[in-house]
């Protein structure tokens, strides 16, 4: 994925809109598109800048917002999103390496190093990653030891990773983050049976 990339979201099958006037006509085969804004996605290999188009129906009443899901791309806001790779990436991560947030970030900072020579962008702050990352497990309504296909133990020891990492972190949070984090994470996962 490259720089200017515009995400557009589609048309709806349906075609028709709440107030019934359509999301194409005769004189807009292709709909209407409004600029809505830039915003900074984040992939495995690079960090892209990219511009976020809303659709509107013809007599513009009704609006759909781009969302991502279909590009497999979770928005934590208009300017910072990020691809599902990285959420899976990430747990693989703590689960082969125990690696915490920060060395997870320095591992992909390294990783866009090597793919972008002459482009060199930062992956996101720890702040911003964790906010991410929760914030993507709670959209995907993970329960890891179900959809990872986790043992018991593996379940365990991604929750202890995932716990210690947080407070790893603390370091780098202010006391109101980390206790926020903290509170945010342990509600998401006991709500999943967890060990």
């Amino acid at each position: 994925m490259e720089s200017n990339t515009e995400f557009i979201p589609d048309i709806p099958l349906h075609h028709h809109c709440s107030c019934n006037a359509g999301w194409t006509s005769i004189d807009y085969p292709n709909g209407f598109v409004t600029f809505k804004c830039s915003t900074t996605l984040y992939t495995q290999h690079n960090v892209v800048k990219c511009k976020v188009f809303s659709r509107e129906c013809s007599r513009k009443k009704c609006i759909i917002d781009w969302d991502g899901n279909e590009q497999s791309i979770f928005r934590l806001s208009n300017s910072l999103c990020a691809g599902y790779e990285i959420g899976w990436d990430y747990i693989d991560s703590v689960l082969n390496s125990n690696m915490n947030f920060n060395g997870y970030i320095q591992f992909v900072n390294a990783r866009y190093k090597r793919y972008n020579s002459d482009n060199i962008k930062s992956f996101m702050d720890t702040d911003n990653f964790i906010k991410w990352f929760l914030s993507w497990a709670s959209h995907m309504q993970l329960d890891f030891k179900e959809i990872c296909n986790l043992t018991s133990a593996s379940h365990c020891k991604l929750l202890n990773n995932l716990i210690m990492n947080i407070e790893a972190s603390r370091s780098f949070l202010s006391n109101v983050q980390y206790q926020f984090y903290l509170q945010f994470f342990i509600k998401i996962w006991s709500e999943k049976n967890i060990c």
